[in-house]
């Protein structure tokens, strides 16, 4: 953290076809829980997923001076894809 107490993290959803270049943003066809954004804790729940899809969640650590930044910040992305549906 840096020293700094005022850590939050941002979730970017993307749901991708086959090849890397083909996501959209997720929209709101995905819930989370608390929210995508201005999360305090390090944990995020996210519900509702659609069977057969790839996702791509993009998540960003921000501080008081991340606006500071002028170059793209980085980000961890987690790569999730669903097989079958609910029975």
């Amino acid at each position: 953290m840096g020293g700094r107490r005022d850590l939050t993290y941002n979730v970017l959803c993307k749901r991708c076809g086959p090849e890397p270049d083909q996501c959209q943003l997720c929209g709101e066809e995905l819930r989370f829980v608390p929210r995508p954004q201005g999360l305090t804790n390090t944990t995020v729940t996210v519900m509702d997923f659609s069977a057969h899809a790839n996702y791509t969640f993009e998540i960003e650590s921000l501080n008081g001076v991340s606006k500071m930044i002028n170059y793209p910040r980085p980000v961890a992305a987690i790569m999730v894809s669903t097989d079958q549906g609910d029975f």
